[in-house]
């Protein structure tokens, strides 16, 4: 018995036309899932640089603060108070 050719070759099997519709919408939702993933991170990494943004602005502000407060104890305590006797009393 001689064995053709056509035997030896694998046979190509073609998937009914509604399988190859649903790879195809799967195929393209997952590329719509990838773009939207990518814009999202994207945004979110705006987001974040931000926020790091205004943390380091709220945290110069509160140093900057500190800074007054520490030299308005300073002065404070360097300046001489007045008497409890005489504070608040008026002489004519």
């Amino acid at each position: 018995m001689a064995t053709s050719s056509h035997d030896t070759q694998p046979q190509e099997t073609s998937l009914p036309p509604a399988m190859d519709r649903a790879e195809e919408l799967v195929n393209v939702a997952s590329q719509r899932v990838e773009h939207y993933a990518s814009l999202a991170g994207k945004q979110l990494q705006k987001w974040l640089a931000l926020a790091r943004e205004e943390g380091e602005d709220i945290w110069a502000e509160a140093q900057h603060i500190r800074q007054g407060n520490r030299q308005t104890q300073t002065q404070a305590q360097t300046t001489p108070r007045k008497s409890k006797a005489n504070h608040g009393k008026h002489t004519s």
